[in-house]
């Protein structure tokens, strides 16, 4: 018998006890971040959806739930209502012009980027504004 921790097993139970603090170093706990973003792009068509489906691919993957806003040229789809802005953890705009109606976000610390990075590289647009929310 050995002791481990102060406390005596058996051989049988070490290789149990070697997965349990396994688990409890190496298992991180991760939390699922609530995001509200916004699309916008001078052209009002092809970026501001690829942006869109972009985000929602790369947060599904990171196991993130999220709802996105799009200002087309075919007016707002998908808005956002102030409750779910209010309720996000995370607000992002992926928008190269205006936004319409940013008065819904004027209490919120928004973090914001482009349609061409989000398009590229939608993961690590994501990564980036969770680190500048305070989040990663």
């Amino acid at each position: 018998m050995q002791l481990h921790g102060g406390r005596p097993f058996s051989r049988t139970s070490e290789p149990l006890d070697r997965v349990r603090l396994f688990r409890q170093v190496l298992c991180v706990e991760v939390q699922e971040v609530k995001i509200v973003a916004l699309t916008s792009c001078a052209g009002g068509i092809a970026h501001t959806y690829m942006a869109a489906e972009a985000l929602q691919k790369a947060a599904r993957e990171a196991g993130d739930q999220i709802k996105v806003e799009i200002q087309g040229t075919m007016g707002v789809e998908n808005e956002l209502s102030q409750e779910e802005i209010d309720g996000a953890d995370l607000v992002i705009w992926v928008a190269d012009i205006k936004v319409m109606r940013a008065e819904r976000f004027q209490n919120r610390k928004v973090i914001e980027g482009i349609p061409r990075d989000a398009i590229a590289d939608a993961k690590a647009v994501l990564e980036k504004a969770k680190r500048e929310a305070g989040l990663a």
